[in-house]
């Protein structure tokens, strides 16, 4: 589940960097920041794979859905 809706998105735009603070990256920052979204990458096919097999093994219909 995204939790993006939970952000308090004024309170995080009132606490904005001035433009052009963060204009120049250097090399570190950019291969962390490359391999933190390789992370969430393989992380996300990690919660979504099990999801996935499962809906097909009940034949996709959601057991919520099916009657007693």
């Amino acid at each position: 589940m995204d939790r993006l809706s939970l952000l308090d998105v004024e309170a995080i735009r009132s606490r904005r960097v001035p433009e052009g603070v963060c204009a120049r990256t250097s090399p570190v920052v950019n291969r962390r920041i490359e391999a933190l979204d390789e992370e969430i990458a393989r992380l996300t096919r990690m919660r979504d794979e099990p999801a996935s097999r499962a809906a097909a093994t009940r034949g996709g219909r959601n057991p919520e859905e099916t009657t007693a």
